[in-house]
């Protein structure tokens, strides 16, 4: 009896919880007696909620509210119990821009306490399935620095080269030990941007995680862009349901191109005269700045977003939250001033997914900015020669602007009272003043099980489970 009892009580509570959770997701305001106030005054009266969004987020918030009702669909999960006052990175909006602009890779360097040539760079492009034209656009500038750099490749795809030949020859127990060296050998871990959810999942599945948080707590800088941001928190406000990230398609696209063919079919910039005619056929590039193709090219979650997108070629897909690693608190949204494929403006879309996920902390990142976190400390770096959201109106106050006439920036975001409050991250502060723990995560689970149908990985995994995480 004295075991029945705290059963039934918890099975009490867990009816009840999941109640008051498909109420909410049907009402954002309900969760207004539970908010808390927003960390920083507002430096912006941006506020978003469903009522005033256009007709296509508001669809777009009905078929959420749907989905987030069944109490089979989503499931509470861990968050990061606390803001780090010890690990480094660079998290940028953009993957293959940020990381080859020295700007950018200036900044990850300075916070190595030693010099460039004696600094180990490991690339993980498992996001874009391990392709050679990613690699090479984005550690191109940390050779140039005098780096030494190399990619670890476990997307499980190329399973014909030399290397692979030769991991397939070792137990499974070398094999993870040969990735984990790898990594724990590393003074810079570059993560590319892509498909985000099959990134994480790769991981997860060859028992990495514990491997990437050792490089943290060491002093290794964790960076990336668009993916590579996004898999260093909470989550992310991913795009890895659009259909242009599936392995079947990138992997048939690149799979007998040289590296030097790809990055410049990839990355054959245009003029913005040309960006309201893009498509997303396969031989179109879709980005005015990036220039590369929504439907194959770009290195979507991340990449391939651009200012304008012709709505008459917009595909129906949607952006879900993706669950990430967690050594930062916060549900991050890179190319936040960007549109992709779906034709929806991502900060308008970023907005409805924090209604639906009210717990979170957001974090949007242009394009062209990049957070840089030393320890307790964080810096923004905006790269004003380059288009963004900011826009100064007087020394305290900040305009969000979707035009491009303001700067690159980051935005942090909270839903308050049913409604968004967006404010701009101040150029430079203590972490602890952006970033938030949560105090509820919930999954997108049915999206997440629907996306992992769609884009199946059928790489090399350990044949027992006995790999930690």
């Amino acid at each position: 009896l004295a075991l029945l009892i705290p059963v039934s009580c918890m099975k009490i509570i867990q009816k009840y919880t999941l109640t008051t959770l498909s109420v909410i997701a049907r009402n954002p305001t309900f969760v207004s007696s539970f908010a808390t106030k927003p960390l920083l005054p507002a430096l912006t009266t941006t506020t978003t909620t469903s009522s005033h969004l256009p007709f296509f987020h508001r669809s777009f918030a009905l078929s959420m509210t749907q989905r987030k009702s069944s109490s089979t669909s989503n499931k509470a999960t861990r968050a990061c119990p606390s803001v780090p006052t010890h690990l480094k990175g660079v998290f940028c909006g953009s993957g293959s821009d940020a990381m080859n602009d020295t700007r950018i890779t200036n900044a990850i360097l300075n916070l190595v306490n030693k010099p460039p040539q004696e600094t180990n760079v490991l690339y993980l492009g498992t996001a874009t399935y391990d392709i050679e034209g990613f690699f090479i656009r984005q550690t191109q500038r940390f050779v140039e620095a005098g780096c030494h750099v190399e990619a670890l490749k476990v997307a499980g795809v190329d399973t014909t080269s030399a290397d692979e030949q030769w991991l397939s020859s070792l137990s499974p127990q070398e094999r993870i030990r040969y990735y984990e060296e790898k990594i724990d050998n590393a003074d810079v871990l570059v993560v590319g941007g892509g498909n985000t959810l099959f990134a994480l999942d790769r991981w997860r599945k060859l028992g990495l995680v514990p491997a990437l948080r050792r490089a943290g707590e060491r002093g290794a800088v964790l960076t990336g862009g668009s993916a590579g941001a996004i898999c260093w928190f909470d989550g992310g406000h991913s795009n890895s349901a659009d259909p242009s990230t599936y392995k079947s398609i990138r992997v048939k696209k690149f799979a007998n191109r040289s590296p030097d063919e790809i990055v410049d079919e990839i990355y054959s910039y245009k003029s913005d005269s040309s960006t309201d005619a893009d498509s997303d056929s396969d031989d179109e590039d879709t980005d005015a700045d990036m220039s590369s193709s929504d439907e194959e090219m770009s290195d979507s979650d991340d990449e391939g977003e651009s200012k304008n997108n012709n709505k008459k070629t917009s595909k129906p897909w949607e952006y879900f939250r993706v669950s990430a690693l967690g050594f930062f608190p916060g549900l991050v949204s890179p190319h936040l001033d960007r549109v992709q494929s779906n034709g929806v403006l991502r900060a308008r879309d970023f907005d409805e997914c924090l209604l639906q996920h009210p717990g979170e902390n957001g974090i949007g990142i242009d394009h062209f900015a990049a957070l840089i976190v030393d320890g307790p400390n964080f810096e923004v770096l905006s790269l004003t020669d380059k288009e963004g959201t900011v826009k100064k109106v007087d020394d305290n106050t900040f305009e969000f602007v979707e035009d491009g006439s303001g700067d690159p920036g980051v935005w942090i975001k909270q839903a308050v009272n049913g409604k968004v409050v967006s404010r701009v991250c101040p150029p430079r502060g203590q972490l602890k003043d952006i970033l938030r723990v949560a105090s509820t995560i919930v999954e997108d689970e049915e999206a997440t099980r629907q996306c992992r149908m769609a884009n199946p990985d059928d790489g090399w995994v350990p044949p027992t489970p006995a790999i930690r995480q």
